[in-house]
């Protein structure tokens, strides 16, 4: 369950974290064991989930009514804008936006979480927008410093980096949006035997605003945005 200041939300993270396209790797790969390794450090919910028992579900419901505009992602920064999409949809319910001019003013900033990711000594992730991270990495950079709007002051570009010292100076600005834990959907036991969430807790989740976040692999393809586009194959899944 997550904190954002005084309001409560849960936000989900897949644990096979794998994204790739035509021109450069969003997402880092990760192995088994790695992912063996990342499952012991996601929290596990109670079998509540906090949710009500008895919650009779819709037949269909949507989050699209509180979610920003789409916009075009700078780079591989796929990462901060799958986290502050999902954290903007959670705050806009909460607080009943669903304006679409204040949906965008409320948008949580994508490249603080990208440019906070970048670190100093790796000139490859310094310089550029090329750099991949996990979706877990910045799941735990908001539970650090927070997360700030997009409309507030540093305008961010991929290309930028924050460091640990000016993510610390701008805690005044990104202090109140902080989270304090994250589930997975998906985890892995020692023996590499992997556990999913069962589907109607997703569900309910999502119909108490709750956005999941989702890592997929798609093909070399997946760049060619014409009418003839088809999904990979399985394979490529």
């Amino acid at each position: 369950l997550y904190i954002m200041k005084n309001l409560y939300f849960l936000i989900f993270a897949l644990s096979f974290f794998i994204c790739s396209s035509l021109f450069s790797q969003s997402l880092k790969v990760a192995s088994a064991d790695e992912l063996i390794e990342f499952s012991k450090m996601f929290s596990q919910p109670n079998e509540s989930f906090g949710f009500s028992s008895d919650t009779d579900l819709p037949s269909d419901f949507s989050l699209v009514y509180w979610a920003p505009p789409v916009v075009d992602q700078q780079g591989s920064s796929c990462v901060g804008h799958a986290i502050s999409t999902s954290l903007s949809i959670t705050h806009n319910m909460l607080n009943d936006i669903t304006e679409f001019g204040r949906c965008f003013l409320h948008r949580f900033d994508p490249y603080y979480v990208y440019s906070g990711l970048k670190q100093e000594n790796n000139i490859e992730c310094s310089i550029g927008c090329e750099c991949g991270a996990y979706i877990w990495e910045g799941l735990e950079l908001v539970i650090n410093y927070g997360i700030k709007k997009q409309v507030i002051n540093p305008g961010l570009k991929c290309r930028d980096v924050l460091t640990n010292k000016m993510l610390l100076n701008l805690t005044n600005k990104t202090s109140q949006y902080m989270i304090d834990d994250y589930y997975a959907m998906i985890t892995y036991d020692d023996n590499g035997q992997k556990n999913i969430w069962d589907l109607e807790d997703i569900k309910e989740a999502i119909y108490y605003g709750h956005a999941p976040i989702v890592g997929i692999q798609v093909g070399e393809d997946f760049d060619d945005v014409t009418a003839k586009y088809q999904l990979p194959k399985k394979i490529h899944y």
